[in-house]
């Protein structure tokens, strides 16, 4: 992939840095999001037939359809574990964010509606956690709105 890394993700990983998938080249993470029937059709389902017995997802995964998928563009990552035995990714700075639905750019309404929707599923698993995970994700979601929403989700 070189210095550049893209990574496919919904917007509250957007939010948290946090992905479960590898990043890719750029040319795969724009045929994902203009082709993957998950990612271009907000009302699929997960399609979870015929994967492995022993698959299982990180823990705190938000397994829904978030409408909005974003791309973003990095020159670092970091691997780290979740606590229960699986791997995660810590997406690093974002060098750009661009936001799809449907297939084509991302309207920001579009982005916003996808966002609120998430951030209470956030809260319910900061809240697992205690005071100070709520602190630290009121900050994250502060910050994200100041800088990400306001450079990117025009």
């Amino acid at each position: 992939m070189g210095e550049r890394k893209w990574f496919v993700t919904g917007p509250m990983c957007t939010i948290t840095r946090t992905s479960a998938e590898p990043p890719c080249h750029k040319l795969c993470a724009e045929f994902a999001v203009k082709n993957c029937p998950f990612l271009t059709k907000p009302l699929a389902k997960r399609n979870e037939r015929d994967l492995p017995l022993e698959h299982e997802t990180a823990q705190g995964a938000i397994m829904r359809n978030p409408g909005v998928t974003a791309i973003w563009e990095t020159r670092s990552y970091r691997v780290f574990g979740d606590g229960g035995g699986k791997a995660l990714i810590e997406m690093g700075p974002p060098q750009m964010v661009t936001f799809w639905r449907e297939g084509r750019k991302a309207e920001r309404e579009e982005i916003l509606a996808s966002i609120e929707s998430g951030v209470p599923l956030l809260m319910e698993q900061a809240q697992k956690g205690g005071p100070a995970d709520v602190r630290a994700l009121i900050a994250l979601i502060d910050e994200y709105r100041k800088t990400i929403l306001h450079k990117y989700a025009r």
